[in-house]
């Protein structure tokens, strides 16, 4: 699992680069956990809470997340003490907001969907995504037309279109 940046599509990219910028700004620290899963990585993701021990992290198997696509990436709050703050109602720049609320919103606010407002997993704080109009249904299909770089070219051609962001 990728927690690069760089493996993001080239507009998401940039949105979390906006959003890194943003959490600085108002002294919230943070740092992207991860970015592109392959769909074997997603599985390992799933199986956990199933048929391996643990909390279930996601109900998305392979294929089944923005993040298989590039088009997602979660962020952790990252104190400068030891460990990363997983607890969703911490607040490090004592301002009475929630800093994952927060920063969900600021994603929000560039457009994102925020894990915070997900129905079908409760808890995902850390989760920002931008679909561009496809569903998942629709990216498997272009990913199995060409892969990841199909899957690219088919949103930044819709992207010259819609100009986002």
């Amino acid at each position: 699992m990728s927690r690069s940046l760089q493996d993001l599509h080239p507009e998401i990219h940039w949105w979390a680069s906006k959003v890194i910028q943003a959490a600085q700004e108002i002294r919230v620290p943070i740092l992207i956990y991860f970015t592109l899963r392959t769909f074997a990585e997603q599985e390992v993701l799933y199986a956990i809470g199933r048929t391996e021990p643990g909390k279930i992290k996601t109900n998305a198997r392979g294929g089944e997340s923005y993040h298989n696509y590039g088009l997602a990436f979660d962020f952790a709050i990252d104190p400068s003490g030891p460990g990363i703050e997983w607890a969703s109602g911490v607040d490090i720049n004592d301002d009475k907001i929630p800093d994952y609320r927060q920063i969900g919103e600021i994603g929000e606010d560039f457009g994102l969907q925020w894990g915070g407002r997900f129905k079908s997993i409760k808890g995902d704080y850390g989760h920002l995504q931008f679909s561009f109009g496809f569903s998942i249904h629709a990216l498997r299909l272009l990913y199995g037309l060409g892969g990841l770089p199909r899957v690219w070219a088919e949103i930044s051609a819709k992207n010259e279109k819609n100009k986002w962001p």
